[in-house]
């Protein structure tokens, strides 16, 4: 039975979806969700975003949240069948989790995989090809099937593929003799003969643990050099009794393989210096990241690795554990110590709070120093020092791009920022950093606007000290967003802010970034002319806000100022339409001269700021929800109005299911709820009053 649901299935399968392919999962402390839609002829689909929003909700709280999808990981969805199965795969080129560069990819054999864990009662020969498969999926899938007897796939107990073990956790398997057999396999003192036997064990730890038995005889390590396994295959290679024809087939092999097997050997517990070797070399970078990833790679490879200019190799050098043991530093910096740690580092150590520190030392030797220019372990803490002179960034610069990030915030040559740029590249971070600098030569600050993306534009926008002309060149950015940024910068022209404050709306004005230091009075002044809301509200409350008549009178009302003119019966329209998108809302809309713009203008900017989208708690969930009825009971409420409401993308669940059970329900909305992605909300439309759909 589909975790999913029915509803909302039928409407993806109207659009033409026949499968999903989803990956969840935490990175960076955020959740993560991927989605690949498939339709019939297994092409990707490009859905309306209103769907696209629906499928991860649907994920999130129906597969993860109520059916428990077990683990983060990588899923397909058949809508025909309903099974959901893990498929694909999710790897982290660099780093993990905490931090680095990850990929997702749905590559094998879909029908088999569903097949394996959802064909009801499978023969016994179904069941054995799909335990000896070579693909882990499989090998996963029929482990979850439940209707496989236990017994039949008692070899994947011994699997090593972490998602077939961890698949496997929920079968019994106690009493099985695993663990005394890979006990058994890899004590140097068993037999020879014992150790040939237990090479056919159907369980790949074992075989594994034999294959790296250095007791293991010439013969059997020959027959397991096959092994389907490539875990048992690279244990044969590292062991030091493997002849050396076999030795030489195997490197051959790992050296010839997939870029995917390359790239899982090379992080391996145990790889051999020449295959480590050669795999640092890799003509693929993702592989050659693998390499510098190894807490125990030291010594030339480190070296060679610490010089490759690939960004991925770079950041998994940035991401790299430091396991050396460091001596303590003397903080006073005699000579003696300043020429320890610069050699130290230039041999390969990784010293990186030494080098900081000797970096940032006041009493820094000259010579110390020009070494320190050449490591690029120190390039950063170098550009922080205050005496740091031109010609010396300029020789930094000899040696490859520098982190703009790092620069001196001082006035910099213009020399230097013209070869910075050229060096930057395709670089989009670099290139952020630099956009918004004050001492930008016009011809820098042009190729930027010209050839940088809409996150470049959008840094000069928010950054750079801006005249008239370069503010309306931004201002006409065909992204919105960028000229929404504009509006945060302290320099920005007010006769512009006007201008972008008459195409944007005051919506696009924040309660928070738009009414408060470091923007000067004449920029508060201009948005309080058009501000509604909180942010009319914060800047009334700021004292540097230029006195306006709606200011005076807001400041003069107190603290409270906004809910005195609320509850005034006599409060004009004009003045109303000023007071939209505040905590006193339900006041607003209970006005005797309360009107459809207002109406318009609530629904219009709480989507905006994704005010019933977000999961309110207690007291502000019991506002938004009486808020939000109140809205809907409107003579105001029109059929558009309803479609903008009522939908995934502005409202979360638990408000689409307060609204779900209303008796005045347009027949559109009510077939959209039907159809929600979440059963809760599916599940509260009345049957009686639309026992049609």
């Amino acid at each position: 039975m589909s975790v999913f649901p029915q509803g909302f299935t039928r409407r993806l399968q109207r659009a033409g979806v026949a499968r999903v392919q989803f990956t969840y999962h935490w990175h960076s402390d955020e959740r993560q969700f991927e989605l690949e839609v498939l339709g019939e002829d297994g092409q990707a689909l490009t859905l309306p975003p209103e769907l696209e929003e629906g499928i991860r909700e649907a994920v999130w709280n129906e597969a993860v949240w109520n059916a428990d999808l077990s683990t983060f990981g990588t899923y397909l969805w058949d809508l025909a069948s309903g099974d959901v199965v893990p498929f694909g795969q999710l790897t982290y080129l660099t780093g993990n989790s905490l931090g680095g560069t990850y990929e997702v990819t749905f590559t094998g054999n879909p029908e088999e995989v569903l097949a394996a864990r959802s064909t009801p009662d499978p023969t016994r020969s179904q069941v054995n090809a799909w335990v000896t498969s070579p693909d882990p999926q499989i090998r996963a899938a029929v482990a979850g099937n439940r209707s496989v007897p236990d017994d039949w796939v008692t070899p994947l107990h011994g699997d090593l593929d972490p998602s077939v073990s961890w698949t496997m956790r929920d079968r019994p398997g106690r009493t099985l003799p695993l663990s005394k057999q890979e006990m058994e396999a890899g004590n140097p003192a068993t037999l020879p003969r014992v150790l040939d036997t237990l090479a056919r064990s159907e369980w790949a730890q074992v075989r594994r643990a034999v294959a790296a038995n250095p007791s293991t005889p010439g013969r059997t390590l020959t027959d397991l050099a096959g092994d389907p396994e490539w875990r048992v295959r690279l244990a044969v290679l590292n062991n030091p009794s493997a002849a050396e024809d076999v030795r030489s087939a195997l490197l051959t092999l790992f050296r010839g393989a997939d870029v995917t097997l390359r790239r899982m050997a090379a992080r391996a517990e145990s790889v051999p210096l020449d295959l480590l070797s050669t795999y640092a070399t890799d003509p693929d970078p993702s592989v050659r990241a693998a390499v510098m990833g190894r807490e125990d790679l030291l010594g030339d490879l480190l070296n060679h690795l610490k010089d490759d200019p690939h960004s991925l190799v770079k950041e998994a050098y940035d991401l790299r554990e430091d396991e050396t043991k460091e001596d303590p530093f003397d903080p006073s910096w005699p000579p003696e110590e300043q020429w320890r740690v610069a050699r130290a580092a230039g041999g390969g150590l990784e010293l990186r709070h030494d080098l900081d520190s000797l970096a940032q030392a006041p009493n820094l030797l000259p010579d110390v120093r020009d070494v320190l220019r050449t490591l690029p372990g120190a390039i950063s803490s170098l550009l922080r020092r205050d005496d740091l002179r031109d010609d010396e960034l300029m020789d930094m610069l000899g040696n490859g791009p520098l982190p703009v990030w790092a620069l001196p915030r001082r006035p910099l040559p213009p020399e230097f920022l013209r070869t910075l740029w050229a060096q930057l590249g395709a670089d989009e971070q670099g290139q952020q950093s630099l956009a918004g600098r004050p001492d930008l030569p016009p011809d820098v600050r042009d190729a930027l606007l010209n050839s940088g993306g809409v996150a470049v534009r959008g840094a000069m926008a928010v950054g750079a000290p801006l005249d008239e002309p370069l503010a309306r060149r931004l201002a006409s950015d065909p992204v919105d967003w960028v000229a929404e940024t504009l509006l945060r910068n302290r320099t920005l022209p007010p006769v512009v802010a006007r201008e972008v404050l008459a195409r944007l709306g005051p919506d696009v004005l924040n309660p928070y970034f738009h009414t408060r230091e470091p923007l000067p009075p004449d920029l508060l002044g201009v948005y309080a002319e058009v501000a509604t809301g909180n942010v009319l509200v914060n800047l009334a409350a700021n004292p540097t806000t230029p006195s306006l008549p709606i200011i005076e009178q807001l400041r003069a009302s107190g603290p409270d100022g906004i809910r005195p003119l609320l509850t005034d019966p006599t409060t004009p329209p004009e003045m109303l339409a000023r007071l939209v998108g505040t905590a006193h809302d339900l006041l607003l809309v209970q006005h005797p001269n309360f009107t459809a713009d207002h109406l318009r203008a609530l629904i219009t900017q709480g989507i905006h700021s994704f005010r019933f989208w977000k999961r309110g708690h207690g007291e502000e969930h019991q506002r938004i929800t009486e808020l939000l009825h109140a809205m809907l009971d409107s003579p105001f409420m029109t059929p558009d109005l309803w479609d903008q409401l009522i939908s995934v993308r502005a409202m979360n669940w638990e408000l689409r299911q307060a609204v779900a059970s209303r008796t005045d329900l347009p027949e559109f909305i009510a077939r959209r709820l039907k159809e929600d992605p979440v059963q809760a909300v599916a599940d509260a439309v009345r049957r009686d009053l639309w026992p049609d759909l």
